[in-house]
């Protein structure tokens, strides 16, 4: 009985641990579609920066790149202990078109796959 309810669990915590990992990939997928949006509304280069800390975004005025601090673009720190594998940056152009991009997030044993097409669409696939 006691190895059945630590079995039980151990699942549960399991299911928690994935649905956090997820939930930060949502939010970084919403943020993707954010900074293509925004490119396209006002006909200027965005991108958007991922590294070990977090992400920000920037858009390009007058020859150089500056921060952008709207809500809801403005930088953000991994959540929930995830952090990806790999840094990179998708960079879109003024119609809001991207430059395809991947990263694998991860948080403890567990990894998605975020996976960033030319029309700033964004697909989180569970990653082996």
């Amino acid at each position: 009985m006691v190895g059945l309810l630590m079995g039980v669990t151990a699942l549960s915590f399991r299911q928690v641990e994935s649905r956090r990992l997820q939930e930060e990939g949502e939010r970084l997928s919403l943020v993707v579609a954010a900074v293509s949006d925004r490119a396209a509304m006002v006909n200027r280069r965005h991108r958007l920066l991922v590294d070990s800390e977090g992400y920000r975004s920037e858009e390009w005025v007058r020859g150089a790149w500056q921060p952008v601090s709207d809500a809801p673009l403005q930088a953000r720190t991994w959540g929930n202990g995830v952090r990806p594998q790999q840094v990179g940056q998708v960079v879109t152009d003024g119609a809001g078109l991207a430059s395809p991009v991947e990263w694998v997030l991860v948080r403890a044993q567990d990894r998605l796959r975020v996976e960033v097409n030319a029309l700033a669409e964004v697909r989180l696939v569970a990653a082996p």
